[in-house]
């Protein structure tokens, strides 16, 4: 455990000195959080009022309606956030590089892959729409039917997002579309790593520690201002605590993500120590 706990930490400490040498990693993510919440209102808004008028609302099952929303929602959603890891993994790439991009250079990068950005939401959104539809399944079953189907849809999208982790990078580096970058992150994960990244990659840990950290210190706020008038400190600091984890473990991801595909095709290390590395793959014969 202690091993574990011990490259997870390195592994975060290295991928948060490259966030800190580009900022703007950061402001790529939270922009992209803020884009999601409009796109989120933009479609639900008009949503609940199609839904109180045609009655759909009050129906069980979901209607076409509700499909076509729901697409509508995950294909913006996959959007920005296929966009936003676009500009983050550019950045990255330039600062392995021993280059410096400036936000707009990332942002217009962004605008090049704008074709293959579009055409991959359009597969993720696709793919969360047969995952929805599997959760719509499990709700037809008795308790241990629902428990058999979420399974299986836990497992299709744990092995969708190991499948899918290299095809932004691909993206970046190739200029390949969808396709493409899914056969080339595909062909990755079989040549060279399988469930040891899964076991080491370690972030897990460090952001359930860094979740707790924050509830801790928050309860304790809690203790102090515990008033009408001040209770706004603990929630507002809470709020505030777990955004920033998400936003710093999602772009160290992306970061880390970079460095991997770097290291899987061309064998050099990038922002990272050799053993790191090496940690993170379980070669195959």
């Amino acid at each position: 455990m202690f091993s574990t706990l011990s490259r997870s930490w390195n592994l975060t400490k290295r991928s948060f000195s490259v966030i800190d040498k580009d900022k703007e990693l950061l402001l790529f993510a939270l922009i992209g959080g803020i884009l999601s919440i409009g796109w989120i209102v933009a479609v639900v808004w008009p949503y609940a009022s199609v839904a109180m008028e045609t009655g759909s609302a009050d129906v069980e099952e979901m209607t076409v309606v509700d499909w076509i929303f729901t697409f509508v929602l995950y294909l913006g959603l996959a959007f920005i956030g296929t966009f936003t890891k676009v500009c983050i993994t550019y950045t990255t790439k330039v600062r392995f590089e021993g280059g410096d991009a400036t936000f707009g250079e990332s942002i217009r990068f962004g605008f090049s892959r704008l074709l293959q950005i579009l055409g991959w939401a359009l597969a993720r959104a696709t793919v969360g729409m047969v995952l929805l539809a599997l959760r719509q399944i499990a709700e037809k079953f008795g308790a241990v039917g629902k428990i058999v189907v979420r399974t299986i849809e836990g497992m299709l999208g744990g092995l969708w997002e190991i499948l899918t982790a290299f095809v932004v990078p691909a993206m970046v580096y190739e200029g390949v579309g969808p396709i493409d970058g899914f056969k080339t992150s595909a062909g990755l994960f079989k040549k060279t790593w399988g469930e040891s990244l899964v076991k080491q990659i370690g972030f897990g840990w460090m952001q359930t520690l860094s979740i707790f950290g924050v509830t801790v210190f928050a309860a304790g706020l809690f203790t102090v201002f515990n008033t009408g008038n001040l209770l706004w400190i603990p929630f507002g600091f809470a709020v505030f605590g777990y955004v920033s984890v998400a936003l710093l473990f999602s772009v160290a991801s992306s970061v880390y993500d970079t460095a991997l595909y770097v290291y899987a095709t061309t064998d050099r290390v990038v922002g990272y120590d050799q053993e790191l590395m090496d940690g993170a793959f379980g070669t195959k014969e």
